[in-house]
């Protein structure tokens, strides 16, 4: 009788992670607004909406402290 060899556990490979993203802090100034920012610290709105989902980009209050992907 011939055994039909058992299919081998093959573990998936480890999904593609990105690197830790490191981050900078700021604090909203009086007369900012969210592309201004974005511009200063070379990176986009969009980058730092992602990483401060509970703000509203375009009604940024004085004080507000916004995580910026650091270069």
């Amino acid at each position: 009788a011939t055994v039909a060899p058992s299919p081998s556990a093959t573990p998936a490979p480890p999904a593609e992670t990105p690197a830790a993203t490191r981050v900078i802090t700021y604090t909203v100034q009086p007369g900012d607004i969210l592309n201004r920012i974005a511009r200063d610290f070379n990176t986009t709105a969009e980058a730092i909406i992602e990483l401060n989902p509970d703000i509203n980009p375009d009604s940024l209050r004085i004080g507000d402290v916004l995580q910026i992907p650091a270069p």
